[in-house]
């Protein structure tokens, strides 16, 4: 049986060998918070001349529209260090953040319904036909013209031909 000063040294021998706070907890039968209670923050990550540099760029990661998630895996960091670094940005901020988020995730989704056309050409008709969410999601974002020009497509209106000959006898106030 270990007494308190024992298991906290090897607690901190296992933290500096890179082993998460969950796994330590796990070891000594207490819970993560436990861990961070008694272990407390990395004092040597926080006083490291390269923490404001990984600071700065998971700032500016995050400010441009990437995921906290995504941050941490592609610079092999734990989420913690992500989401302590970005409980600094200002809730305004954040929100644009989101914003810039959501526009990349719409964007690169519409990217995908422009290769499957076989025209320069298409209607808002055939993207609900694609997708009806997607649509939702785009229109809330800009309007529909605006994501043409940003793909360098021509937005028409009414394409009746598209939809058989029935369609094409019927009248353009069918179709808005």
């Amino acid at each position: 049986m270990l007494n308190y000063q024992q298991r906290n040294s090897l607690m901190k021998k296992m933290r500096d060998v890179c082993i998460p706070d969950s796994k330590i907890g796990r070891v000594f039968g207490i819970s993560r918070q436990r861990v961070g209670q008694i272990l407390g923050t990395h004092p040597e990550v926080e006083n490291d001349p390269d923490y404001e540099k990984m600071s700065d760029r998971i700032r500016s990661l995050f400010l441009g529209g990437v995921a906290c998630r995504t941050i941490a895996y592609d610079l092999n960091i734990i989420d913690r260090q992500v989401y302590r670094v970005c409980r600094g940005i200002p809730e305004k901020d954040k929100r644009i953040a989101r914003q810039k988020r959501k526009f990349l995730r719409v964007k690169a989704r519409l990217e995908e319904f422009v290769s499957t056309l076989d025209s320069k050409q298409f209607s808002t008709k055939m993207l609900v036909h694609y997708d009806a969410g997607l649509y939702q999601l785009a229109i809330q974002l800009m309007p529909m013209d605006k994501w043409a020009e940003l793909f360098g497509l021509d937005h028409v209106k009414n394409r009746p031909d598209l939809y058989g000959k029935a369609a094409a006898d019927a009248t353009e106030d069918t179709y808005r």
